[in-house]
């Protein structure tokens, strides 16, 4: 008995060691990194990849949801980026910023673009700033850690003054793709837009060197604010503005609803015929047919067999009773006239509609009362 457990074993301890071997030639360990979906403060702040970035390198960076001017307290040699277009600020407002410039403030912001440009004064007028008619080009360049080139593409600005600006990209028919402006002891950096700076474009090396280079004069000097959305115009003057295209017709679907769900006046058609006890009908119908066929004893006698089976049921005394004795002991119950029970039990002739009547409703009201 042990040779076969041990055969059968060591069988086993082979086809273990085989089965390991063919498991470690043909197969290995491999790692492999998927992109997770952004969480936290990163998937509503695009500028949050570049807050942290600023940090790493030593400067003190901020991000904040709107400008506001007053809860900022910007100081000299502060940097602001304008993530998003800075529309639908005050004249006072506008006047404080450009001041805060004057004084030593860094802004970069991005070109106009003439589709979301507001009315009246903003920073760009200020600035003698205005968008090119040209469509949207590119500027390409080449990073210093790649060989593929990367672009900026986005709207061209033209300028009023060429000697406020330290430099510019671009040319004066087709516009300026990145350019930096002297205002007092300020400066404004200007490109054709700035989503090279999100956080999923950080990731390219090209992104990271264009960034590096429009703030790099900013190092060291003061806080950076960045703000991933400006103050805009009022929701309701945005939708007259631009989304009455779509007003109008949810309006006019709304009306045509309310039209059709509305109550009419008058009706479309007969109403329907109300629901009706038939069964009552008949049986007063066919009471009526015998009192005009004068077969009102037969009625009686219908009330009166009703009244009795009631009267042995509830009071099997009474109705054990014959005569006066019985109508004595009904009157005694019920306090009805002797005399009107009498004349109930023992109506006489019943053609007269008043006796028939009286002496069915006083049956009734005995049963009633029983």
């Amino acid at each position: 008995m042990k040779k076969p457990i041990a055969i059968i074993s060591v069988l086993l301890l082979v086809l273990a060691g085989l089965g390991t071997w063919f498991f470690l030639e043909n197969f290995k360990r491999v790692s492999k990194e998927r992109d997770l979906p952004a969480q936290g403060e990163a998937r509503y702040n695009p500028l949050y990849a570049l807050k942290l970035s600023l940090r790493e390198l030593g400067q003190k960076a901020d991000t904040h949801a709107r400008l506001d001017i007053e809860s900022l307290k910007l100081q000299a040699h502060d940097t602001l980026v304008l993530y998003a277009p800075p529309n639908g600020l005050s004249n006072t407002q506008l006047d404080a910023l450009l001041a805060w410039v004057e004084g030593g403030g860094h802004i970069v912001l991005s070109a106009p673009n003439p589709e979301f440009l507001s009315e009246g004064d903003t920073i760009y007028t200020k600035l003698g700033i205005y968008p090119a008619e040209s469509d949207d080009e590119c500027l390409e360049f080449l990073p210093t850690t790649g060989k593929k080139p990367d672009f900026l593409c986005g709207s061209r600005f033209l300028v009023d003054d060429l000697e406020w600006f330290q430099w510019l990209h671009g040319d004066e028919e087709l516009g300026y793709s990145l350019g930096r402006m002297y205002w007092g002891d300020g400066s404004i950096t200007i490109a054709s837009n700035l989503r090279f700076m999100g956080n999923e474009q950080l990731k390219r090396a090209g992104a990271r060197e264009l960034t590096y280079q429009m703030l790099a004069s900013s190092m060291g000097k003061g806080r950076f604010h960045l703000i991933y959305s400006t103050d805009m115009s009022p929701f309701w003057l945005l939708l007259i503005k631009h989304g009455w295209t779509l007003l109008v017709p949810l309006l006019l679907l709304l009306g045509a609803w309310l039209v059709y769900r509305s109550q009419r006046f008058g009706p479309l058609q007969a109403s329907p015929n109300q629901d009706r006890r038939a069964l009552l009908e008949h049986i007063g119908a066919t009471g009526e047919y015998l009192f005009h066929r004068h077969l009102s004893h037969e009625l009686h006698l219908a009330v009166l067999a009703l009244f009795n089976t009631t009267l042995r049921r509830r009071d099997p005394m009474t109705a054990a009773l014959t005569g006066e004795a019985q109508i004595a002991a009904l009157a005694e119950r019920t306090g009805i006239d002797p005399q009107k029970i009498r004349q109930a039990l023992k109506p006489g002739s019943l053609r007269q509609k008043e006796n028939f009547f009286h002496s069915v409703a006083t049956l009734i009201q005995l049963r009633n009362q029983l």
